[in-house]
Formats: structure tokens, C-alpha cells, sequence
């Protein structure tokens, strides 16, 4: 039996889109005979899951109050960037703990997950320590995430050097995707690439779809983007690609119904009413999980959004999804966004942002010869599927384990 010893802060939160994904992949691995202590954080200072098949150490994570937070984040805000505030607060009680039984508890490898990325530097210093293999895996960027701002150099450049040490410490490291394994393989040399491995995120599907795709053109064509827009990730682009289709072809106006499913900004709300588009937009608000289902469902064509304005290295999970249910996808993103390698890699469309002939075309087209738009990779979804993301873990942790 192979004995895991997981670094995962917020496996226990679940408000956390990182939950699902660690407890599906840690529920496959130890139904494949892994005996996994998962180190976690509380869920609200208290323990609560309903697995038996995982071990877990739930940490209480030290609280700051709610005055001292604001006043901090205003005076050094950039310190609960090095690389969170988690290390500070939960990290470091984790490291002690584990580092006094670490020797006696005879763990194979260790495994950290991010964000946060405290994890991996609870996960380096045992690492380091015990020598230990060890994996460390990035469901997002760390140094190039979006929403990562710093006001002094000095801060952001010791984070890369936190990103740095990692990096040459880990035995494996996991990206889910092509464009930020390449961008780390750039940035740190040959010795590390050698080292990164792309790993897709994974989904626990339960079943296969069975849905059937219809080829048959639809009298009127539902268009939905099922999730949260942010003002990183706006309706921008899928707003003036609307405006500029019903302008080319005001004949076909009555032949779409745009569906916002999911929070959407005010500015792309009055964007909608600028443009006089309010009976072509449905913004039907935060919906609830089966909610959410029938929509899928029932849509004829899913919407996507990449960030325009920097380069975005994270995958763009509500697109998995997208993928299991089987219908055409229309993504907004530039050639180099994960969310362009992975549409046109799996037989959709993706245009670039400003490029309104290119979204009113395939509209046109989806509303004409709706079967055109239907040939993509229907069984492209199972690339996530958990136990085959599961199977490529096992792969890499019996190598490691059997080489130590």
C-alpha cells in the first residue's frame, strides 16, 4: 500500500472550486488502494466531511480580526501576497505538526495542491526535511495569477523567489495546462521542464451524458454562458458580437435568445441596454446547481470568455462541463489563451476578441446549417473524467515512489 501525505487547505471548504476537485481525485486514488492523510484546513473551525476513504487532519487556521485585516491590507496589503496569508495563519501550525512525526509516519511521497500556494511551501519544507518525493500540483498559476496585484517590487519579487525554490525542489510538478507548463519551462530551464508534467484538471461525471445532439436547424437558437462573469472575465466581447450579428442581420434578430446564467456585471448589463439588445438577452441570475443542469441541457450553443487584457495562464474549468454535455462551444479569446488551445484542440470554435465578422459568422451559420457547428469531439470530455486524470497520478507516483 502506498501511504500519501497531501498538503490541501481548502479540500474541506465547500465554497472552494478546489474541494471537489481534490476530494473526487483523492476519493479515486484511494479506492485504487492508497491509504492518503489529507492536512487541511477547518471548514469553519470545525471537521466536517462524510469520507471514509481519506484521512483527514483538519487544522483550525488562526483568525485575524476584522479590524486588523482592513488596517493591514491597507498599510502592507502586498505581505498577504507572499504567496497568501494562509502560511502565516495555518501553514506554518501544519509544518510543526507533520515535522513531528513525519519520520515515524513513513509516508511515500507527499502531494501539495494550489491554490493556496502555502501548501507547497508547507509541502518544500518537509520536502526538505525528510527528502520525501514530492508532487506538487497547481490548479492555478502562482506568480502569474490574474488577480495577484503588488504594490512594491520588492514583495513581488520574493514571491517569485518562494516560486522559484519550489520549483526546484519538487520532484514532479503538475499544470493543467500546455501554456503554463511551457511559460515555466521558459522562465526555469531544461532541468525543470524535465520535471513539469500536464495533468488535466478532473470532474467527477458519475455517468455519461445521454443526451442526444440534434444536427435539425432550431427556430430559435439558445444561446447560454452558464457561470460567473468578473471584470477580468466580462460579457464584453459576446455583448458587441451580438450587437454586430443583429446589425448584419436584423432579419435573424427574433432567431436568437442569449441566456446569462450566473452572475452578471452591472456595466454589461447596461452595455445590453445601450445597445437596445434587451430582448435578445435573457439574464436569468444565480441559479441553483439543477438549475444550472436544465440550461445545459437545453442549450443548443455554450458561450465562453477568455481575459483580453493579459495573458491568463488559468484553465478555464466551466468549459469542462461544457464538454460533457456535447454542444457546439463558441469561445472569445486570443490565439494564446488556454481557453483558444482547448476549444480549437477539440474540434470547436474560438475567436479572437474584436473580431466581430468572425462571431457573427458562425452565428449566422449555426442558425442556417446548425449541423455544420456540430462537428467536435464528442468524447473530448472524458479527458477529465476523474479516473482517467487518476491513472496518469498513479503513473507518475509509482515511478517516484519506485525510484526513491
Amino acid at each position: 500500500m502506498i501511504r500519501s501525505l497531501c498538503i490541501v487547505h481548502n479540500i474541506l471548504n465547500s465554497k472552494s472550486p478546489a474541494s471537489a476537485l481534490e476530494k473526487s481525485l483523492l476519493n479515486e486514488l484511494a479506492s485504487r488502494g492508497y491509504a492518503i492523510t489529507a492536512y487541511c484546513a477547518s471548514a469553519d473551525g470545525e471537521e466536517s466531511n462524510n469520507d471514509t476513504c481519506l484521512n483527514y487532519q483538519a487544522v483550525a487556521e488562526r483568525k485575524l480580526g476584522e479590524k486588523l485585516t482592513r488596517y493591514a491590507k491597507y498599510l502592507v496589503p502586498d505581505l498577504f501576497n507572499i504567496p497568501d496569508i494562509h502560511y502565516q495563519l495555518w501553514g506554518k501550525k501544519v509544518q510543526r505538526i507533520i515535522s513531528e512525526s513525519l519520520h515515524e509516519e513513513k509516508f511515500d511521497y507527499i502531494h501539495s495542491f494550489s491554490h493556496p500556494s502555502s501548501c507547497h511551501l508547507v509541502a518544500y519544507e518537509l520536502h526538505k526535511k525528510s527528502g520525501i518525493p514530492w508532487i506538487a500540483t497547481f490548479w492555478d498559476s502562482w506568480t502569474d495569477y490574474p488577480m495577484t496585484k503588488y504594490r512594491t517590487s520588492f514583495f513581488k519579487n520574493w514571491n517569485k523567489e518562494l516560486e522559484r525554490r519550489v520549483a526546484q525542489s519538487a520532484t514532479i510538478i503538475v499544470h493543467n495546462n500546455e501554456n503554463i507548463a511551457e511559460l515555466w519551462s521558459k522562465r526555469y530551464g531544461e532541468e525543470i521542464a524535465q520535471k513539469i508534467i500536464v495533468i488535466p484538471l478532473n470532474e467527477n461525471f458519475h455517468r455519461e451524458y445521454d443526451g442526444q445532439l440534434s444536427g435539425e436547424n432550431k427556430e430559435v437558437l439558445q444561446i447560454s454562458h452558464i457561470g460567473t462573469f468578473y471584470p477580468f472575465r466580462s460579457a464584453k466581447h459576446i455583448i458587441e458580437g451580438v450587437r454586430f450579428f443583429v446589425e448584419t442581420y436584423p432579419n435573424l434578430r427574433n432567431r436568437i435568445q442569449v441566456n446569462f446564467a450566473g452572475r452578471t456585471l452591472s456595466s454589461d448589463v447596461d452595455k445590453i441596454k445601450e445597445y437596445q439588445l434587451t430582448d435578445v438577452f435573457k439574464l436569468m441570475g444565480i441559479l441553483s446547481r439543477d438549475e444550472c443542469e436544465d440550461v445545459y441541457a437545453k442549450s443548443d450553443i455554450l458561450l465562453a470568455t477568455a481575459e483580453q487584457s493579459f495573458e491568463d495562464y488559468t484553465f478555464p474549468s466551466k468549459i469542462i462541463k461544457y464538454f460533457y454535455y456535447q454542444k457546439p462551444i463558441l469561445g472569445v479569446g486570443r490565439p494564446t489563451s488556454v481557453l483558444y488551445s482547448e476549444l480549437t484542440g477539440s474540434g470547436h470554435q474560438c475567436v479572437s476578441p474584436g473580431h466581430l465578422k468572425d462571431f457573427a459568422d458562425y452565428m449566422y451559420k449555426a442558425i442556417t446549417d446548425y449541423k455544420s457547428v456540430c462537428q467536435f469531439d464528442k468524447n473530448y470530455w472524458k479527458k477529465f473524467a476523474v479516473e482517467n486524470v487518476a491513472a496518469q497520478y498513479v503513473e507518475v507516483i509509482e515511478k517516484i515512489v519506485k525510484n526513491q
